[in-house]
């Protein structure tokens, strides 16, 4: 009946592997068997009845295969093959404690304790860093418990245990916190590790808040940088006009074209129009009329070439760089 009545039951979150987890393992099943009101078949306390008290003595088989049977399927296979012949829920506690206790608890002492100083949050959060060494200690405090009877001494040596703990939570701190652990440190007397804790905590929430509305701010202020346009409306870029679509030989033509409209009037042309030809020069400089060499280029003053009715646009860095000369009424361009 106990059988059906706890036959899932599981005394450890994690079955016993050996050595390593056994100090975990045998707390957790102790205080589940206990739960179950059967810690007395594995203390001992729980003794069997005579076998001559049939009832009574079945009662107590039952409850203690029962227990048996928690202990065995929490553990591992290789290890169960080490306990499984034993004929009590006792004998099999007992020797599971000999064969993986640690008989020498200054070793053990020593590895936690060299844990929990070395132990660094390094980019954790604060709540994974805090409960690592929340539980070296508990298991510390376990193998490791006071032996003092004195009450005020009592009290002293929890205190200075206490503050040895704050100071260790405290070194092992990221040092955006370095603010909050001059503050503990400052105070006195020191908080508790718990108190300290939730200063820590409630700093690095007001932190992280910071930072959020920092981010936020920030990317705020990158999109009102952007273009704003004569009616006061941003952009993130600036509009593009019509005459930017057009390439750029294009519209520096057309602003070529209406410079040399504007250099060659009508009304030089009109002055200079010569009367044999009818073209635009003086007689005394007409071709056609006193005659003349085939046309060629021409130096400037600097030695560069310059070739008549032909425009040279040079693009340097997008921007068209002209000079407009006039030599003889007649329109000349060369690049410079």
């Amino acid at each position: 009946m106990a059988g059906d009545k706890f036959e899932n039951f599981q005394i450890a979150p994690e079955k016993l592997t050996g050595r390593v987890n056994y100090d975990s393992w045998a707390r957790a099943a102790r205080i589940s068997i206990a739960s179950k009101k059967k810690l007395g078949y594995i203390t001992g306390t729980k003794k069997a009845p005579k076998q001559e008290d049939v009832e009574a003595y079945e009662d107590w088989e039952e409850e203690n295969c029962t227990v048996q049977t928690w202990l065995l399927n929490a553990m591992e296979k290789h290890v169960r093959a080490l306990f499984d012949r034993l004929t009590t829920a006792k004998a099999i506690w007992n020797a599971v404690e000999k064969t993986y206790s640690v008989s020498n608890n200054s070793s053990k002492i020593y590895e936690l304790t060299k844990r929990s100083v070395n132990n660094m949050q390094a980019g954790r959060t604060l709540e994974a860093y805090y409960e690592e060494l929340q539980i070296i200690w508990q298991e510390l405090d376990a193998i490791n418990p006071p032996q003092i009877k004195n009450e005020i001494d009592l009290c002293t040596h929890l205190v200075t245990v206490t503050n040895f703990r704050v100071y260790i939570l405290l070194a092992g701190l990221d040092s955006h916190l370095d603010a909050t652990r001059a503050h503990v440190l400052r105070s006195d007397p020191l908080p508790d590790v718990l108190e300290t804790y939730a200063m820590i905590c409630e700093e690095d929430v007001q932190l992280k808040t910071m930072w959020s509305e920092e981010k936020i701010s920030g990317s705020a202020m990158a999109t009102r940088k952007g273009f704003q346009g004569p009616d006061r409306t941003s952009f993130a870029h600036p509009p593009k006009s019509a005459s930017a679509s057009k390439p750029v030989i294009e519209r520096s033509s057309a602003l070529l074209q209406s410079s040399v409209k504007h250099n060659g009037s009508s009304s030089t042309k009109d002055e200079h129009k010569c009367t044999y030809c009818g073209k635009n020069h003086t007689i005394d400089k007409c071709w056609k009329l006193h005659g003349s060499s085939t046309r060629c280029s021409r130096k400037d003053r600097n030695g560069m070439q310059v070739k008549k009715g032909i425009i040279w646009i040079k693009t340097v860095s997008l921007m068209l760089v002209w000079k407009i000369c006039t030599i003889n009424e007649e329109v000349w361009v060369q690049t410079e």
